[in-house]
């Protein structure tokens, strides 16, 4: 595997109110994934941001290729990255974290009633008829399952898991990079694009590593899956029209995923 650079950085908002949780983001990252604290803050244009980001150290390691998660060791190597990151959050309440919500299924419903507007802020066009039934049909099976829902503990997640953003170190240890899309989530959030990207190559090796991530947190993986699935349908909804304003040439797939969210409500 080629050798490559990549930098772990956390974006910084210029809003005062979001210093505080960012920094406690922050925080989070350097004591959950090991990172160290570097220079300082960068200005924008030298990381391709819209934001200025504060950045961690440099890290170097071996790109993954796209089928890595066929590898039993690179599989448990990143559940214990993950792990790490995301902490004890199923045995502990960190709903009182400045970017935690209370209650998930809450802040689901909440953002769901505002993907219309999100779309056409960002698209510069109404979202078709297609994307807005597949946000009711979120909305539905959201409410059907909100007890399941509710066991989520927000964690710091990164929310852009995928080869492109991971380093293998050469002890065989994964590193992750590139925090500017951390938030306060349920932490099957990270477990999203791993699915969208590699999943499709062997949905079997996806499924081994879910497997996996739910004997190490120890929780049921039937409420993990329900859980994973909203955490899908609110990623999609919210990344669709950000893939549109780009051009992106994977906003097919996630046009493709919106379908899939339609019937979403006729799953159980």
């Amino acid at each position: 595997m080629a050798r490559v650079h990549g930098v772990g950085i956390v974006k910084i908002y210029p809003r005062a109110s979001d210093y505080l949780a960012q920094a406690q983001a922050a925080a989070r990252v350097i004591d959950r994934s090991g990172v160290r604290v570097g220079p300082g803050l960068l200005a924008r244009h030298d990381v391709g941001l819209d934001h200025v980001a504060l950045v961690f150290e440099e890290v170097q390691g071996s790109k993954l290729p796209v089928a890595f998660l066929e590898s039993e060791e690179l599989r448990a190597s990143l559940v214990e990255t993950l792990s790490a990151l995301h902490g004890d959050h199923f045995s502990r309440d960190l709903s009182g974290d400045p970017q935690g919500p209370r209650e998930w299924p809450v802040f689901l419903t909440t953002q769901l009633a505002l993907a219309g507007a999100r779309f056409e802020r960002r698209t510069g066009v109404r979202p078709s008829s297609v994307y807005l039934d597949a946000v009711e049909s979120v909305r539905q099976w959201v409410a059907i399952h909100e007890a399941d829902l509710l066991t989520a503990a927000p964690a710091l997640v990164h929310r852009d898991v995928f080869s492109g953003n991971l380093l293998v170190q050469e002890d065989g240890s994964i590193r992750l990079i590139d925090f500017d899309l951390a938030a306060w989530y349920d932490p099957l959030f990270d477990l999203v694009k791993l699915q969208i990207i590699h999943g499709a190559t062997s949905q079997h090796a996806w499924r081994a590593l879910v497997s996996r991530y739910c004997q190490v947190a120890a929780i049921d993986q039937e409420q993990v899956m329900r859980r994973y699935t909203a955490s899908k349908a609110l990623e999609v909804i919210w990344g669709y029209p950000a893939l549109l304003s780009w051009n992106s040439p994977i906003a097919r797939t996630w046009a493709d995923e919106i379908e899939n969210l339609v019937s979403i409500r006729e799953g159980r």
